[in-house]
């Protein structure tokens, strides 16, 4: 560019070379978490269930609810055995990565009883907080953590299917 503080043009190109190392950095933790999947039987069948793309904040990795295969018993946050596994699975790659980390539980729209204080956001959070402790056990250091997050059902991943059970995820 014409007339640009050469200083400026050297820091661009660094912000660029550094996404650049990130994005291969994330390439490379989806292809290790797929890996890790295939080699086991008991994790293949949750291949369906675990959802990874690279978003402007870093690597998206979602472990998905499917209709009939759900990761969660409904309406808790005591998580199923294999949903523990697929995410020690996932912590024995990430905890390789330097970036901080953010949890987020999602839910479909599907409400509870009116007689109860206990809904889409009290069920979210829990579920982002078990994520989290599973996590810490598998090895993730919690100095890593920069938020654990419940959403309730404001960020469907299918907005026009807000009771779908792809809905309900760990982010």
């Amino acid at each position: 560019r014409p007339g640009a503080d050469p200083s400026e043009m050297a820091e661009e190109k660094l912000r660029e070379e550094i996404r650049k190392r990130e994005d291969e950095s994330f390439k490379q933790a989806e292809a290790e978490i797929q890996k890790a999947i295939q080699a086991s039987p008991e994790l293949q069948e949750l291949s369906k269930n675990i959802m990874m793309d690279i978003t402007p904040e870093g690597l998206r990795i979602q472990i998905v609810d499917q209709d009939g295969n759900p990761m969660f018993p409904s309406g808790s946050a005591e998580m199923y055995d294999k949903t523990k596994n697929l995410m020690a699975q996932v912590a024995k790659v990430i905890e390789k990565m330097p970036n901080e980390l953010s949890i987020r539980g999602h839910t479909d729209s599907v409400p509870y009883g009116s007689r109860t204080s206990y809904g889409n956001w009290e069920l979210s959070a829990e579920r982002a907080n078990a994520s989290r402790r599973v996590l810490e056990s598998a090895g993730l250091p919690a100095k890593r953590l920069n938020n654990v997050v419940g959403k309730s059902d404001t960020d469907h991943q299918f907005p026009d299917k807000p009771t779908d059970a792809r809905n309900r995820r760990v982010s």
